[in-house]
């Protein structure tokens, strides 16, 4: 249901005339207890690092060209079929002459910051729009708080934290080692990053929120409940997404500059006073101005992609699309502001204090059916 106002069409029983996300909603609720967030945002990411691949760029009113790479990273309680999600999104995705997916990660990480480096380097160099050479990159990384907890002080690659900020910023990476200097382009990264909630709040320190590591990526809080119904039907679900696949990507325009129109500014300045106001109350002055203003400026990548999504026509994004746009990045400062209240109660062992009193309760009912068992029909 978190994910509702962002689908287009959510409801849409007529594949033809549906748009990607509402076919992944549709299937995903209708089939699976799995929460729609994870294959949504699965799929936003792919479809990100497709746009930086392809030369689809924005111009933002008052900025130079930039990008459409995003960095989400997805949590959600274990069980809740995470990696499932993104493996039905990546079986899916079309297939070039050589039967090659037309995106697929091209970055596993490393062990090392010069290693990290080293890997960044060897990524293919393009060229964009304007003949700025780059290296795309897309990460898919799951478990991702194991490589967070290495970025901690005193953790084994605390240098690539400074990395991880310059590739956000597309600046160039360079290591120098006994040996030689490695330098990359400029970095274009797409990363799409998969962790359980509980992990990722035990290694995810005061520093990287006052750095602004933290705020670098997209939180998304998907949450499943206790109690869910097996009905998964994973086959069904694949051959349901594969020809909505293939025919949207076969119809984006590529090597593109998007802009916007007169009120897509109007309708961003405005509610971006209003909801600064109301986050500050939220999240408090102190974290709302570390993630706010982040977060609502992703209202202008995500207004884009949903101007391609609904393949409307010109490279002028419009307003419907800039209304989009803002809902993600309202749905982001929800998901940080849950993430944050998870960590501040496992921190205070409030957490644990609810869990122990759900254990008693259920303990109990277990006792009470076990003592008039005798009394119950067959």
């Amino acid at each position: 249901i978190d994910v509702l106002p962002m689908i287009p069409q959510p409801h849409i029983t007529e594949k033809a005339k549906a748009d990607p996300l509402s076919v992944i909603y549709y299937n995903f609720v209708s089939k699976t207890d799995i929460p729609p967030a994870l294959p949504v945002f699965s799929f936003l990411s792919y479809l990100s690092a497709f746009c930086v691949d392809n030369n689809i760029m924005y111009k933002h009113p008052t900025s130079k060209p930039s990008y459409l790479n995003t960095w989400t990273l997805i949590l959600a309680p274990s069980g809740a079929a995470k990696s499932t999600s993104k493996n039905i999104i990546d079986e899916v995705i079309p297939r070039d002459p050589e039967d090659k997916p037309i995106i697929q990660a091209n970055f596993e990480g490393a062990d090392g910051s010069a290693a990290f480096v080293a890997e960044l380097a060897k990524t293919k160099t393009a060229e964009d729009n304007y003949g700025n050479k780059i290296q795309p990159i897309f990460w898919i990384e799951d478990e991702y708080a194991q490589f967070m907890k290495k970025l901690l002080p005193g953790g084994s690659m605390v240098e690539t934290r400074k990395t991880m900020l310059k590739i956000h910023d597309y600046d160039k990476a360079s290591r120098i080692t006994k040996n030689e200097t490695i330098e990359t382009e400029k970095l274009v990264m797409t990363g799409l990053f998969l962790n359980t909630v509980d992990s990722f709040a035990r290694n995810f320190d005061e520093e990287s929120i006052n750095d602004g590591l933290g705020r670098r990526h997209n939180f998304i809080y998907a949450e499943r409940p206790d109690k869910v119904t097996q009905t998964y039907e994973f086959d069904k679900i694949s051959a349901n997404l594969k020809k909505p696949f293939n025919d949207f990507f076969e119809s984006v325009e590529t090597n593109i500059v998007y802009t916007f129109s007169k009120d897509c500014r109007e309708i961003y300045d405005h509610f971006y006073l209003v909801y600064k106001e109301k986050f500050d109350q939220i999240l408090g002055l102190e974290t709302n101005g570390t993630f706010f203003r982040t977060y609502f400026m992703l209202s202008w990548k995500y207004a884009v992609i949903y101007h391609i999504l609904l393949k409307e026509k010109g490279t002028e994004v419009q307003a419907k699309s800039m209304d989009y746009g803002i809902k993600v990045s309202l749905m982001f400062l929800s998901s940080i502001k849950r993430f944050l209240d998870y960590r501040l109660d496992l921190k205070s062992g409030a957490k644990q204090t609810r869990q122990e009193y759900l254990n008693k309760r259920a303990e109990k009912e277990i006792n009470n059916l076990d003592k008039y068992k005798d009394y119950l029909l067959d």
